[in-house]
C-alpha cells in the first residue's frame, strides 16, 4: 500500500471516529416518522432502521462508514482519472470527507443517497474513462 493510501485512510478513519464519538446525530421533523415508519416515508431507510433495531447509534456509525468507502472509492477513482497531484488530492479529499460526515450526522434519508451518489457517480466516471457503455 503506498503512502498516500495511508495517509487517506487514516484521515478518514479519524475524522470518522472524531465525528461519531464528539457530535451527536441531528433529528428533524422528519426523522421520527422514518423511525417509527411512517407510511408517509420511503421504505429504504425505514427498513435500515428497523434492521438496526431502530439503535440511533448504529443506525449513526453505518452511516459513517458508508459515507468514508464512498469518499474513499469516489476519490481513487478521481485520482486515477484525472491524475491530481499531491496537494490538491489531500484538498479535496479533506473537503469531501467532512462534508460527507456532516451529512451523515442527520438522520435523514439524504446521507446514504449522498454516499451512493458518490460511489454512482465513480461508477460513471469509471465507465466514462473506459469508454464503456
Amino acid at each position: 500500500m503506498n503512502k498516500i493510501l495511508k495517509i487517506q485512510i487514516t484521515l478518514f478513519v479519524i475524522l470518522g471516529a472524531s465525528f461519531y464519538i464528539f457530535f451527536e446525530p441531528k433529528f428533524h421533523p422528519d426523522s421520527q416518522g422514518y423511525i417509527d415508519y411512517h407510511s408517509m416515508r420511503s421504505v429504504g431507510y425505514s427498513f435500515l432502521i428497523y434492521l438496526l433495531k431502530k439503535n440511533i447509534a448504529y443506525v449513526y456509525l453505518s452511516q459513517i462508514i458508508l459515507s468514508i468507502i464512498s469518499c474513499f472509492f469516489f476519490l481513487r477513482v478521481l485520482r486515477k482519472i484525472f491524475s491530481i497531484n499531491n496537494l490538491s488530492f489531500f484538498f479535496i479529499s479533506f473537503v469531501l470527507i467532512i462534508v460527507s460526515l456532516n451529512t451523515s450526522l442527520n438522520i435523514l434519508s439524504g446521507s446514504f443517497s449522498f454516499s451512493f451518489y458518490l460511489i454512482f457517480l465513480a461508477l460513471c466516471l469509471t465507465s466514462l474513462s473506459e469508454k464503456k457503455t
